[in-house]
Parts: C-alpha cells; structure tokens; sequence
C-alpha cells in the first residue's frame, strides 16, 4: 500500500509546504484544496509566512550553532595543552607524596579510597581544581616541589594558567551560544509546528483523493513510498534539526 513518506528535518519539512502552497496558489481556483482548507479552517497564507519567518530563524540557529561549534574548538585549543601538562604535574607530585598521597588534597587534587586521582567530569570543574592546583604552587615559591619538574621539562606553569583563563571565558562565551541555539530553535518549533500539522492533515486528504492514483501527490511536494510496510516505533512531530 503506497504511503506518504514525509521529511524528518526542518528544512526538508518546510520545503514541502511550500511546494504544497506553490501547488495551491498554481491551481487558483480550481485546487482540490478549497472546501478542505476552508473546513479546517487554515489559512495558507499565514502558514505561508511563518513557514518563512521559521526559515529565517533556522537559518540564525544553524550559523549560531556552528559558532558555538567553532568557540567548543577554540576552547579546546586552549585548554588541552594545559590539561596535558596538568596531568604529568599530578602524576608526578603522586610520586613526589608517595605513601602519602592525601597531601594531594592541599593542592586541590581529589583522590578516591584506591589512592587514584579523580579529575570532574564539568569542564568548569576541572578548570577550577588547576587554578587551586597554581595557586598553591605560587604560593610556595621556590619551596614547591613542582618547580624542579617544570624547568626539566620546560613547562611554563603562568603560561598555562594564563591558557586555562582563556579557555574559560571562551566556554563561558560557548555556553551562550549554545542557549541563544536552543532558543532560536525553539522559536522556530514553536512557529512551525502547528503548520507541520496542517501538513500531515493536507497529505492524507489529499491521499484519500488520489486514493486510485497516489503519485498525483508528487505534484504537490510529496514522497510516496510504495515498498512492504516494516513494523516500526511511532515518531514524535519535532524535526531531527
């Protein structure tokens, strides 16, 4: 049995009304579409523009959440280095304080019941026990046991920090994009989904007219699926993007 085989993304969604209105406007007054509309009680042309307002929106989430993207990787490229660095200081400070290796904890380091070090999984988090970790080897000046690693291994420790600063303001800049991505996308959901409904309702009218010939649906926009029906889970109406 032939099936309407409806698009799973925003753009592809929004696409298809308006070929569906194209189709309409095209017809004038000769579109099966008539009685239908007027029944339901949508109206094509502010489904129309909105369906272009939402375009408009999912274009500002999609460049949006590429900059959040570009600020993750830029935020990565600042803190890595770091990180690497942060953990051989670890490492080597475990040796430094071996047998007593709770003295970690001064310098910020948490250490589990099996003598390992426990890193946070939030990357604020994780920021935050380096600071604490630089704070008190400054504080210790030329006592701190880390000195001696640093210069053999030609680690610049302020360098790090100064790094370690960037990489948060740019997850803190990151984080925003990604809230202003989430409302945009909402925005353009919150506009479009009531049009996606008068979609699905439009294709099964029209399927049910063009019960004896079901590819006519292809003039307006639509997908027809003719293979064996396979059993599947039912699908929310929210585009996948």
């Amino acid at each position: 049995m032939s099936r309407i085989k409806y698009p799973t993304d925003f753009s592809g969604r929004a696409n298809l009304f308006l070929k569906i209105e194209a189709k309409h406007a095209k017809d004038g007054d000769k579109s099966p579409l008539i009685d239908f509309l007027e029944e339901k009680e949508i109206d094509m042309a502010k489904d129309k523009k909105k369906t272009e307002s939402a375009v408009v929106t999912h274009a500002e989430f999609i460049q949006t959440t590429e900059e959040a993207e570009e600020l993750t990787q830029k935020r990565d490229n600042f803190w890595n280095p770091v990180f690497s660095n942060f953990k051989k200081e670890v490492q080597y400070l475990k040796s430094f304080y071996r047998g007593k290796v709770k003295e970690l904890g001064i310098w910020g380091i948490k250490i589990d019941g099996k003598g390992k070090v426990v890193y946070p999984a939030k990357f604020t988090d994780l920021v935050k026990m380096f600071a604490v970790f630089y704070k008190k080897h400054t504080a210790m000046g030329a006592k701190s046991p880390l000195t001696k690693f640093l210069s053999e291994n030609e680690i610049d420790i302020d360098a790090d920090k100064k790094s370690a600063d960037l990489a948060l303001e740019t997850h803190g800049e990151m984080t925003q994009k990604k809230k202003d991505a989430e409302k945009l996308r909402n925005q353009r959901d919150s506009d479009f989904n009531p049009i996606y409904s008068d979609i699905l309702a439009i294709g099964q009218f029209l399927k049910k007219l063009f019960i004896t010939n079901p590819h006519k649906l292809g003039d307006w926009g639509f997908e027809i699926d003719d293979s064996p029906t396979k059993p599947r889970k039912k699908k929310g109406n929210k585009p996948s993007a």
